[in-house]
């Protein structure tokens, strides 16, 4: 991977490799050292749908993540379940404490952005933002400067 990035010329922070729980349930030593030179070389490591597997907090301790994705499992009923909306605080909190980035998945209703916001969590990808884009009306996007794709401004203190 570090050589197709030194063909490319492209640097190595704007690369984000997202890896499931389920790949690193089953996650080598050999994995563990790839993972720790892409990260030593600035490759950004993501854990993916975080809360869907086994999670294991041991994820959080052993590999070089930078961000870990809450599963919109977790996120769908924050509104209506007390549990669901105590973990997820809970896991907000705890991967700030651990200064990962977090983006919670699957965001929909306007009440979930507002519970994700006071939390703590900035990130967000969900139909509340855009619907699935063809690559074509993504490049339209793109090409027009459009800031249509906003994400709402945190609330005011």
């Amino acid at each position: 991977m570090l050589a197709i990035l030194e063909e490319t010329g492209l640097a190595p922070r704007f690369l984000e490799l997202e890896l499931t729980e389920t790949i690193l349930m089953h996650a080598s030593d050999s994995l563990d050292r790839h993972l720790e030179r892409l990260s030593r070389h600035g490759v950004r490591i993501s854990l993916d749908d975080f809360g869907r597997a086994y999670s294991s907090l041991e994820y959080l301790r052993r590999f070089p993540l930078n961000k870990l994705k809450i599963d919109q499992a977790f996120v769908r009923n924050v509104g209506s379940n007390r549990r669901d909306a105590a973990i997820l605080s809970a896991v907000i909190s705890l991967a700030g404490t651990l200064h990962l980035d977090v983006i919670a998945e699957g965001v929909g209703p306007e009440n979930q952005v507002e519970f994700l916001l006071s939390e703590g969590c900035r990130e967000g990808q969900g139909f509340f933002f855009a619907r699935p884009l063809s690559p074509e009306a993504i490049a339209a996007l793109l090409a027009e400067g459009s800031d249509r794709i906003q994400p709402p401004s945190p609330p005011k203190d």
